[in-house]
């Protein structure tokens, strides 16, 4: 970028690598003789200049754009994988409860419609002691 002197890329380019801008400042300047709170206090001076700030950005773009990863792709991949015939079991269930999260049905979270569980209520309500034992006795067999 232009404007940056070559140490100043060179801190840019570590920072976005390491996210340390103390680390970043060592390996682009020479901070032997420095104590550690010089350093911490030139590295921070160098990640607010807006022109360094700028070239970070732009690097950490460019980092995100070169591993983007849609939906579909991996989507894909996992068919790919549940289908392929010399994937390992392990792999194949892994790729299928992957793929089932796309879909309600195999949700671990499902949602009751208010109004349904407001019939289930009354219909609790209206149940005579009877009923209500009878019912109690089926979910306690259920086990």
């Amino acid at each position: 970028m232009p404007g940056l002197t070559p140490k100043q890329e060179a801190f840019a380019r570590r920072y976005v690598q390491t996210g340390n801008a103390s680390d970043a400042y060592r390996f682009a300047y020479d901070a032997a003789n420095m104590k550690l709170a010089t350093v911490n206090r030139a590295a921070h001076d160098l990640v607010t200049n807006s022109k360094i700030a700028a070239r970070v950005q732009d690097l950490q773009d460019a980092q995100l754009a070169a591993v983007d990863v849609s939906a579909e792709d991996i989507v894909r991949v996992a068919w790919e994988i549940a289908n392929a015939k010399d994937a390992s079991h392990g792999s194949r269930v892994s790729a299928l409860a992957l793929l089932a999260k796309r879909h309600h049905e195999f949700s671990d979270k499902h949602e009751i419609d208010s109004s349904v569980r407001l019939q289930a209520m009354q219909a609790v309500a209206t149940m005579s002691s009877d009923q209500l034992l009878a019912l109690v006795s089926g979910l306690d067999g259920a086990d």
